[in-house]
């Protein structure tokens, strides 16, 4: 006999099946009644003590916003059982840590709708354009009503073939197939019902249509689509749930402010997939108008039109992008706006903030002697002093002493951080109390800054860095140094009104990240605050951003093969539609563009894998070594390797900070000076070619070689070796 248990249980499954689907229909009924720019659910995460509430009337600016957000934190920290709670006008949300033993998230809420109530927004909507955060369960929701349609029609129409139903027109799928592909059709309906409810409505509508019109086919690649979107949210979800402690901590850095939202100045410009589906939209409707013309016969001219739907170019896109949001969401990246992947075909310039390739060390940039100290006992001098102190000790006002050795700030000139683009100006005294140099401070460059600007280099036309003088010796790879005191909004906007879609890396510029088509935000160790307004928080390190970067020609790569398929399989579709009216010709005539479309599909599921799969690259420390005695080098490589970057033992063994990185530590010597003209530039009259490694074998070319005592430009020796450097030949 079957234990009592089990038996109760089996009883009580239906009820529990049809509670959980009547719980299901209420939330998409709740979804689907929240269209365009009327939305009225408030969107909520709450778990282990921790809440996120959205909050009507939270504009980010303005004396209404601050009145709210006084009353709102003062009012909630007067609970009982209330930790902290604070404002984030970035995400429009207030979020509360509280006792679970003491109230809920329920009581939360009454609090909050009282306060919007007081203050006269309690029948506001919500801003209907703001993205759907990580958390969000409306996307998930959307697309597996969705897929569940598709399962459906799916199996409708294999019923009905098996019976040998007869099936109505494929005409009839013109109207739901048009408003997929078309991009000013698709505007209409996202602008009236949102994107998210306009995808699922237009999935719905296929499924129907497909099921009675035998469409077997495109029901099966639009249920792996919403496979692949279902697997990207539940990433997202995931992600957010493990980070969501580290990037809120207990509140003191969130955003009491925003920036207001400012339009695009200029529409972005097309990519390879709206090129593609505006040209193929265009050759069919005229092809099909002209068949019209001619045979007077309607069916045949919407099946031309069907044969020649450019369904591949949008698949393979979204494919890539959906599959690519999961790999990044599973190596920790978290995506605030969950739609910002689908622009990276569309990405040509990108903007660094250099800021972010700075590492929390300082690093001593140079040093010029004014006594009768040796250059290289000054700098032996100033780094033993620089040695193990944090970069915080050095904003102080100083002096900074060890042994005989005082560093002081010079009173004639401006005050400077080590962390600031000018760097730290100090004069080094020795135990007499004479000057002997004058020395600046800036900070140690990420060991893997060369491989973010060389990946930045690779995916787009056009490379802007920011001045800073601790990345003087890499800002000759950018294509644009912005001067001291630029404005990255203004620069981001000058940027997108000349033509291009525009990426920024950017640890601490909100607005520049708001303003950006896709904003990637890295999180620095020990960050006191995340900028939310970025569609990526990555970090930390720069191995997130990296990755990003290199998917930039990835997803131009795909969106040009897809787009090809795609018109491949609209002129194969039209032949065959053109050959005659058979039933048998009828039905071959939409298969090859479904076939490129399945191909496109596979295509970009392999690329971001290809994405996933690529190792990171390899972290190279730039260091004076030339100007250090063995003790400082020491002292050097022991503080990298205690911030996660292992130095090289030589033995081939794999190091690094990210996984799968294969790549042993490359120990870089680095300039004493500003750039000079045999700096890592594009010109061809540079003999020093940027990324070839000199050394044993491969000799400095003699035009390179100064005749005066000019500064060396940054020469890898490969793995490091601790005796001289390799002879220079000369002419």
């Amino acid at each position: 006999m079957l234990p009592i248990t089990t038996l109760t249980g089996l009883v009580s499954a239906p009820s529990r099946g049809i509670s959980g689907l009547r719980l299901r229909l209420a939330d998409i009924s709740d979804v689907l009644r929240d269209t365009g720019d009327r939305r009225t659910s408030r969107r909520v995460w709450a778990r282990a003590g921790r809440a996120h509430m959205e909050v009507r009337g939270l504009t980010g600016h303005g004396a209404g916003h601050e009145r709210l957000v006084h009353e709102l934190e003062s009012t909630l920290r007067r609970l009982t059982g209330i930790n902290w709670a604070g404002v984030n006008a970035s995400l429009g949300q207030v979020l509360v840590d509280f006792d679970e033993d003491e109230l809920g998230p329920e009581d939360v809420l009454e609090v909050v709708e009282r306060v919007e109530a007081a203050h006269g927004t309690g029948a506001d909507d919500f801003p209907a354009g703001r993205p759907q955060p990580p958390f969000a369960s409306t996307p998930a929701t959307l697309a597996a009503t969705a897929l569940a349609a598709d399962c459906l029609g799916l199996a409708t129409a294999a019923i009905r073939r098996v019976t040998m139903r007869p099936a109505l027109s494929p005409t009839l799928r013109i109207p739901t197939v048009m408003a997929e592909i078309q991009p000013r059709l698709r505007g209409v309906l996202e602008s009236r019902l949102g994107r998210a409810q306009a995808d699922a409505l237009i999935g719905v509508s296929n499924a129907v249509v497909h099921a009675l019109t035998r469409g077997e086919a495109p029901l099966a690649l639009d249920a792996l689509q919403r496979l692949l979107q279902l697997a990207e949210i539940r990433g997202r979800q995931t992600v957010w749930r493990r980070r969501e402690p580290e990037l809120v901590a207990d509140g003191d850095g969130l955003p009491e402010r925003s920036h207001p939202a400012a339009p695009r100045p200029a529409p972005l410009p097309p990519g390879p997939v709206e090129t593609c589906v505006d040209r193929t939209s265009l050759a069919a409707l005229s092809g099909a108008g002209g068949l019209l013309a001619w045979t007077r016969d309607l069916e045949q001219a919407g099946k031309a039109l069907l044969a020649t739907v450019p369904k591949a170019a949008a698949m393979g896109r979204e494919a890539f992008a959906a599959r690519l949001g999961d790999v990044l969401a599973r190596d920790g990246v978290v995506p605030m706006d969950g739609t910002a992947l689908r622009l990276l075909d569309r990405v040509s310039a990108v903007l660094i903030d250099a800021r972010v390739l700075c590492a929390g060390r300082p690093r001593l940039l140079s040093v010029a002697t004014v006594g009768d100290l040796g250059e290289a006992e000054a700098w032996s001098a100033a780094q033993s002093v620089l040695d193990r102190r944090p970069l915080r000790e050095l904003s102080g006002d100083g002096p900074w002493t060890r042994g005989p050795w005082r560093l002081e700030r010079p009173h004639e000139l401006p005050a400077a951080l080590p962390a600031s683009p000018p760097a730290l100006t100090a004069d080094l005294y020795g135990a007499d109390g004479r000057r002997q140099a004058r020395v600046r401070i800036g900070c140690e460059l990420d060991p893997l800054a060369d491989a973010l600007v060389a990946a930045a280099r690779r995916g787009a036309r056009r490379l802007v860095l920011t001045h800073h003088a601790s990345t003087d010796e890499i800002a000759p790879w950018a294509d644009e140094l912005l001067p001291p005191g630029a404005s990255l909004p203004d620069t981001v906007r000058r940027l997108q009104l000349d033509g291009h879609g525009v990426l920024v890396i950017s640890g601490a510029d909100d607005e520049a990240l708001g303003a950006a088509d896709l904003g990637v935000a890295v999180i620095a160790r020990g960050a006191d605050r995340v900028c939310w307004s970025a569609d990526l928080l990555c970090g930390p390190g720069l191995v997130h951003a990296w990755r990003v970067l290199r998917a930039l020609e990835d997803a131009r790569s795909v969106s040009r093969r897809s787009a090809r398929l795609s018109m491949g399989g609209s002129a194969l579709g039209a032949l065959i539609a053109a050959a005659g009216t058979r039933p048998a010709v009828a039905g071959l005539a939409t298969s090859p563009v479904y076939s490129a479309a399945f191909l496109a599909m596979l295509g970009g599921i392999r690329a971001a894998r290809r994405v996933e799969r690529r190792p990171a690259p390899a972290p190279r420390v730039r260091g004076n070594w030339h100007a250090l005695g063995a003790r400082e080098t020491l002292s050097v490589l022991c503080a990298f390797r205690e911030n996660g970057t292992e130095p090289p033992d030589g033995s081939g063994a794999p190091h690094g900070a990210g996984p799968g990185n294969r790549a042993r530590l490359q120990v870089t010597r680095a300039r004493r000076g500003p750039p000079g003209r045999c700096g890592p530039t594009r010109h061809a009259s540079c003999p020093m070619r940027p990324g070839r490694t000199y050394g044993p074998g491969r000799p400095v070319p003699w035009e390179a070689v100064p005749w005066e005592p000019v500064s060396w430009e940054p020469v890898s020796w490969g793995p490091v070796s601790w005796g001289p450097p390799p002879p220079v030949s000369r002419p």
